[in-house]
Order: structure tokens, then sequence, then C-alpha cells
């Protein structure tokens, strides 16, 4: 099950955003129509090796391009005991993300978000009116 995340900051900037994956996810159509074939070489690999340890979910990345913090499709897959991540590009521009974590726990985040309007931190909390599969 997925859900949303809202951001806030003192400035004003606000956004929800959705977080997670749901049962469509999984698809191997799903992600193959997501991607293109050169992202998935090593994807593929994996799949031909039956290697079947993936996941295909939205996480919260920024978008230099546009200035904003986005929710982006990430596919993650494990090929020879490596975990690899392939996220899609930014939906408003198509320019590649930043994300904002690289770890199975979409809780947990290896940079600072800053606001995009001010560059202040920004709060996280669930957005419990939301969910999502």
């Amino acid at each position: 099950m997925a859900r949303a995340l809202k951001i806030n900051c003192g400035c004003g900037y606000q956004k929800s955003l959705a977080v997670g994956g749901g049962r469509a996810s999984i698809s191997l159509n799903y992600i193959r129509h997501s991607f293109s074939p050169e992202e998935l070489s090593g994807f593929e690999r994996a799949i031909a090796k039956n290697e079947h340890d993936y996941s295909f979910h939205s996480r919260i990345a920024h978008c230099e391009h546009c200035k904003d913090i986005i929710s982006a499709g990430v596919l993650r897959y494990s090929l020879d005991g490596k975990t690899e991540f392939i996220y899609k590009p930014c939906t408003i521009c198509g320019k590649t993300v930043i994300p904002f974590n690289d770890s199975k726990d979409d809780n947990k985040f290896d940079k600072v978000i800053q606001c995009p309007k001010c560059a202040k931190s920004v709060q996280l909390e669930d957005d419990s009116s939301v969910m999502w599969d």
C-alpha cells in the first residue's frame, strides 16, 4: 500500500506527494513500459538469471531543472548480490531527478530535504487522508 507524504515549510511551501507502491507496480509489463530498453539492460539480466528481487514504487526526489520536489518512479532490483536503482525522469520536464534516498526504506533519507522556495529544511509527515494502491 502506498501513501501520501506532506511536505511543509515555514515560508509557506506545501506539497503532498505519493510515495510507496501498489499491486500494479509489480507487473513486469508495467515496468518494461516505464523505462527504455537501455535503462533496463541490467534489470533484464537479473530476470534472465532468475533473480526476482525487485520492486517499483514512487519516492520523493528533487528536479534541479524545475526547482521542485517531486514524486519519481524508481525501480529497485538486485543483480549478483548488488542492489541497483533506476529513477524515472521528472514527469514535468523529463530531466534527470536527484533522489533523497537510495535505501530500501522509503522513510530514511540520505540527504537533507530543503525547501525549493527558501532552501530551509522542510518538515515531512504522513498524510493519513490519502492512501492509494
